[in-house]
């Protein structure tokens, strides 16, 4: 059955911000979201962040992205800026590669997942010699070790993975498999398995979850509740939900559109003309969430820019 409101750019999650944090990072992977969408990087401008999320408010998420917003030098603003727009929102979730805090940066990391609802830790490999090489990472810092670390600890219940699957990294059924007993002796209850989409390292989800026959994303949904058919699978015993993020033909230029993709599109194609003839805005062809950059600049999606 198809479908119309599924997925992002039908408008689901529209009342959601991202707030692109910052500029920084300490990795330079080479798929990158900020590479492919996204205004040019801008002079951070904390007060104007501010203002622009007060003026967006209330949401039922806020979503905290960058470059990488826990880098050391960024703490200070990243917890700043939560004291003043908490109230807003009903979930706070930080996205990281988990760069390395510094012992006197200790005291206001935990300040800012006390203010926090969920620390998103994005993964290229369980391996951190492989995560590294992968993020081309600045320093050989273990970032794995970090993660178990703070899964031991009192904030262990706020954290959660995104593991990118991809022809370097993740890129088969076992390797799937080793990740996520890794996440589940780890205690970890929220696993996204994402697809990196616009780059030449993508892999379809397809290839390492080869037994599981998946639907056209676009038309029948790109998040995918995989939870009991993987728990079974690998056997886990903790970990609670599973999602996995499909690209479809929209995103990812490889993936092939079906029938019912095309059913869908002009369904919507239909239905924006007649409102475009009303002089009404037909929003579901847009892209959410909104996007709040580090200058304060408010767009109303990710898009491509030309950089």
């Amino acid at each position: 059955m198809i479908k119309l409101r599924c997925n992002a750019c039908d408008g689901v999650g529209e009342d959601t911000l991202d707030i692109r944090f910052d500029n920084k990072c300490d990795n330079f992977c080479p798929f990158c979201f900020n590479r492919n969408f996204g205004r040019p990087f801008q002079k951070f401008n904390l007060a104007k962040v501010i203002e622009a999320t007060l003026e967006q408010a209330p949401r039922e998420c806020i979503n905290i992205v960058g470059g990488e917003p826990l880098l050391p030098c960024m703490l200070d603003d990243l917890l700043t800026y939560l004291k003043a727009v908490r109230h807003t929102a009903k979930q706070i979730c930080i996205i990281t590669s988990l760069p390395q805090i510094p012992e006197e940066k200790r005291e206001t990391f935990e300040n800012i997942l006390d203010l926090t609802d969920e620390l998103i830790v994005s993964l290229q490999h369980y391996d951190n010699k492989w995560n590294n090489r992968l993020m081309r990472a600045s320093n050989k810092y273990d970032r794995i070790a970090a993660l178990t670390k703070l899964s031991k600890g009192k904030y262990s219940a706020k954290l959660s993975i995104t593991l990118n699957i991809s022809l370097a990294g993740i890129n088969t059924e076992k390797k799937l498999g080793n990740a996520l007993k890794f996440f589940d002796s780890l205690g970890i209850k929220y696993v996204r398995i994402n697809e990196l989409g616009n780059t030449p390292l993508h892999l379809s989800v397809r290839e390492v979850i080869p037994d599981y026959k998946f639907k056209s994303p676009y038309a029948h949904g790109c998040n995918i509740d995989l939870t009991k058919f993987l728990r079974k699978k690998y056997e886990l015993k903790n970990i609670k939900t599973i999602k996995v993020r499909v690209r479809c033909f929209w995103i990812e230029q490889t993936e092939k559109a079906t029938l019912a993709d095309l059913i869908k599109t002009k369904i919507h194609l239909r239905a924006k003309i007649k409102a475009d003839k009303k002089g009404k805005d037909y929003k579901y062809t847009r892209h959410r969430p909104t996007v709040i950059y580090e200058d304060g600049f408010v767009d109303w999606s990710w898009k491509l820019y030309d950089k």
